[in-house]
């Protein structure tokens, strides 16, 4: 792989409209904005350069689908994780999705927020749907003209699918292919714009994006 870590490591802000209300985000569903199939299983997050292992080898514990792929959403999150960070050994000894906001807390100097930023990990608690808990990337946040935040977007890959994704999530909405997460795990030492960088102007996006090749 022929990656650097500041190919996505840029936080890029993009001018957008003004948005709705938060009210009629709780009149929306979440959504996918992206899926990904067998045969091009990477797509959603091709920005990003993962292709199912990550520095931190918490792909050991990935799905492998038919055609030789592996999956897991812990995997791409270590993977973002190290290209936006520096590298942070504790990692490697996370569990499953649902211990991770416990251990990242506990063992790697996170904390925890109701509140995301760009770069942020975003968690889901184990609930009969989501067994073992889910993690995913916050890519971008999209703020009101009054400032509260309007919607979410975050990428992730899938063990039990064997696909990668992204999603559109509305806080406080629970209908759609997944409800908003719980927390939002924020890590130490981020690059700027990504995972502590701050909240973008109001009425904008902020998005990181990767220009780097596999």
């Amino acid at each position: 792989m022929n990656k650097t870590k500041s190919s996505i490591g840029a936080a890029i802000f993009v001018v957008g409209s003004v948005l709705a209300s938060p009210s009629a985000a709780l009149a929306a569903s979440n959504f996918e904005s992206c899926s990904a199939m067998a045969g091009s299983s990477y797509l959603c997050v091709g920005f990003s350069g993962y292709t199912g292992t990550d520095p931190y080898n918490v792909s050991r514990f990935s799905t492998i689908a038919q055609d030789g792929t592996r999956h897991s959403c812990t995997s791409y999150a270590a993977f973002r994780l190290f290209y936006n960070n520096s590298y942070n050994p504790a990692i490697s000894n996370f569990d499953s999705a649902q211990y991770w906001a416990s251990q990242a807390v506990a063992n790697a100097g996170a904390t925890l927020s109701l509140i995301p930023q760009v770069g942020d990990v975003a968690w889901w608690a184990a609930t009969p749907t989501l067994s073992q808990g889910h993690v995913a990337i916050v890519d971008a946040i999209t703020y009101t003209s009054s400032g509260a935040i309007f919607s979410i977007q975050t990428s992730d890959d899938n063990a039990g699918r064997q696909v990668t994704t992204r999603k559109t999530l509305y806080p406080g909405v629970n209908a759609g292919t997944i409800k908003y997460p719980d927390k939002f795990i924020r890590f130490p030492g981020y690059l700027a714009g990504g995972g502590g960088g701050g909240r973008p102007p109001i009425a904008q996006i902020g998005t990181l994006s990767g220009t780097g090749t596999n």
